[in-house]
C-alpha cells in the first residue's frame, strides 16, 4: 500500500467520498471499530491503486487483490483486534 495518503490532508472530495462510505457501512450496522477497520482496508486499496480509477478496478482485479490479502501472514491475526 502507498503510504503517502498518511502523511498529507485529504481533499475535500475525499472527505466526501470517505464520508459516504461510511454512511453506507452504518446502513449495513457496521459502526464502531468494525466500521473503522473497512474505512482503512479501503482506504488501503484506493491508496495503493497507483493511478488506475477506482471505477476502471475490474472484479477480477478486486478478487486478486482480495486473494493475495488473505494470504498475507498476520492478516486474520489483525482482523480481530
Amino acid at each position: 500500500m502507498a503510504k503517502e495518503h498518511v502523511k498529507r490532508k485529504m481533499s475535500g472530495k475525499e472527505q466526501v467520498f470517505w464520508g459516504k462510505y461510511a454512511e453506507k457501512l452504518a446502513k449495513y450496522g457496521v459502526s464502531g471499530r468494525n466500521a473503522e477497520w473497512h474505512v482503512r482496508r479501503a482506504q488501503e486499496f484506493v491508496y495503493g491503486l497507483d493511478g488506475l480509477k477506482l471505477n476502471a478496478v475490474s472484479s477480477a482485479y478486486l478478487d486478486s487483490y482480495l486473494d493475495v490479502l488473505g494470504r498475507t501472514p498476520g492478516f486474520r491475526k489483525r482482523v480481530t483486534h
